[in-house]
């Protein structure tokens, strides 16, 4: 009974590696991902805050005197994380494809980053027109 399985187990480890390969991007590719998820976690956050709580954690910020800090830490990280999310896309689209990697796995994570990438810049340039039709408003 042993015997097929030790047959089969080169087989299997192939596939696994394989299936490895194809499955794990280029840590450059994960970090755009990453890097679009947390900017619009804490645009939700920073739009949702005032009507689930009514802007408590504003004003207990306020109090605590981190209110001006908090603010401006997160507008250097969506300004930072988004040029550093551009320009690693701009490098993978630029890197040349080596042997190892295959040319529809990288064309397929391009696409994927492209398609964050660019929905996290629609997303800055529709809450930048709604800043700046507030600011005309009065």
């Amino acid at each position: 009974m042993e015997q097929p399985l030790v047959k089969h187990t080169g087989a299997l480890q192939a596939i696994a590696a394989r299936v490895q390969k194809w499955l794990r991007p280029n840590p450059g590719r994960r970090s755009i991902r990453v890097i679009v998820i947390v900017n619009l976690l804490i645009v939700l956050e920073v739009m949702l805050e005032d009507r689930l709580t009514g802007g408590a954690s504003y004003r207990a910020l306020k109090r605590a005197g981190l209110a001006d800090v908090v603010g401006l830490a997160t507008q250097v990280w969506v300004v930072g994380s988004t040029l550093l999310a551009s320009g690693l896309f701009i490098s993978d689209l630029l890197r040349k494809p080596t042997a190892t990697t295959e040319p529809h796995c990288r064309r397929r994570g391009l696409a994927v980053n492209g398609a964050f990438l660019a929905a996290w810049w629609v997303i800055l340039a529709a809450i930048c027109a709604y800043a700046f039709a507030l600011g005309h408003a009065g």
